[in-house]
């Protein structure tokens, strides 16, 4: 049982940081999203709304999102060229939020629609973006919500069936302990399997996933663990 144990938990600490490793590029700082402003983009374009013809502004925004928060906001700051020539630097950043977002890890775009008819940029020809400034980070929970779901759930079933098996029937203290140490042989030959089976995913998920996964079974264990100590306090 020992053997086979410590082989298990070999397996999942080794799946465990092979997927950090590969994950690992992603920054818990913010500071860590890259702003490559010549990739951003504003294309002005005209539209007939029921019936009458509008002007717009289509603004693109482009990310290197090197961060594990996915991001929804940014402000930019632009030159508007006009049909005679002038030019006007704009000098307050515009702020808007995206209809999409740009997901952690990855390089993506904020896309934002401006109506310029009936406002003084209306006779604009060309907007020049001069400089992108990323204002809106998502929570850790807002971004991984599904893995802290899928987690709670997870550990929460594990633990109330140990529970549920623990307190249903006596047992002596020595059927506690080989409970309890078929139970942790369970958990991380599960953990070892999950990881493995996602570890594509979880490298491009990051490894706050990970973690989040890791942690899952921590929890579970140590609870568990507990309720199996407060068992032997009344077991003979």
């Amino acid at each position: 049982m020992k053997k086979s144990f410590l082989k298990k938990l070999m397996i999942a600490l080794t799946a465990f940081t092979g997927v950090f490793v590969m994950a690992s590029c992603q920054s818990g700082s913010k500071s860590d999203a890259k702003i490559p402003t010549q990739e951003s983009s504003v294309k002005i374009v005209e539209q007939t709304i029921d019936g009458k013809l509008e002007k717009f502004a289509d603004v693109v925004l482009c990310i290197d999102n090197n961060t594990i928060y996915n991001i929804d906001q940014a402000s930019f700051s632009y030159i508007v060229h006009f049909n005679d020539g002038k030019e006007e630097v704009v000098e307050n950043e515009l702020t808007a939020k995206g209809e999409t977002i740009v997901r952690h890890g990855v390089r993506g775009y904020l896309g934002y629609r401006l109506r310029l008819t009936d406002t003084e940029y209306a006779a604009a020809e060309k907007v020049t973006i001069t400089k992108v400034e990323v204002v809106g980070f998502r929570s850790l929970w807002e971004t991984y919500m599904p893995a802290f779901i899928a987690a709670i759930v997870l550990g929460s079933l594990s633990i109330l069936f140990f529970a549920f098996e623990l307190f249903g029937r006596k047992h002596s203290k020595e059927e506690l302990k080989e409970m309890f140490k078929e139970h942790m042989a369970s958990e991380f030959t599960i953990l070892a399997l999950v990881l493995v089976i996602c570890l594509i995913p979880l490298i491009f998920s990051s490894w706050v996933t990970t973690v989040v996964l890791l942690g899952t079974f921590v929890v579970s264990i140590l609870v568990n663990g507990l309720l199996t100590l407060l068992k032997m306090t009344t077991a003979k």
